[in-house]
């Protein structure tokens, strides 16, 4: 199995004793899904926001309004459920829209955390947590 998705061959080993067989592979076909979705962003990518005389911010895509003259909303690094669509959702604060067209892709991939339901089981205190690469895109403010 092609572990590309995994931070490294040692969290992957770990994760795999800690959820079980079914559970990697589980999260590893959705993350395999998304890969194939589009170059666009996608709510877990990272963004870096660039403004002028102030450090880069590193945020994460959290909503995206798909319409003519809608645009993307960030949020925080945290709280993305992977869907077996390969789609993920936010759970948390959003910041402002930021228009489409400001969005630039980078080549660079950065690694972070999303979780689903144990088994495919909806309950209380039953995620499983991994961590993949995800796409990172530029916006000039």
């Amino acid at each position: 199995m092609d572990m590309e998705f995994f931070i490294s061959s040692d969290d992957h080993k770990d994760h795999v004793i800690k959820v079980g067989q079914r559970n990697y592979d589980m999260m590893f076909n959705r993350m395999k899904i998304r890969a194939g979705l589009t170059d666009k962003p996608q709510v877990g990518d990272f963004v870096v926001l660039e403004k002028e005389h102030t450090a880069p911010v590193i945020k994460r895509v959290a909503h995206i309004w798909d319409f003519e003259g809608g645009g993307i909303q960030t949020g925080g690094v945290s709280g993305y459920h992977l869907a077996s669509s390969g789609n993920c959702s936010y759970s948390g604060g959003l910041d402002s829209v930021i228009p489409f067209e400001k969005f630039e892709k980078t080549t660079d991939t950065k690694d972070g955390y999303v979780w689903s339901f144990r088994d495919d089981c909806a309950r209380a205190h039953n995620g499983v947590h991994c961590a993949f690469k995800f796409n990172v895109f530029k916006v000039r403010l």
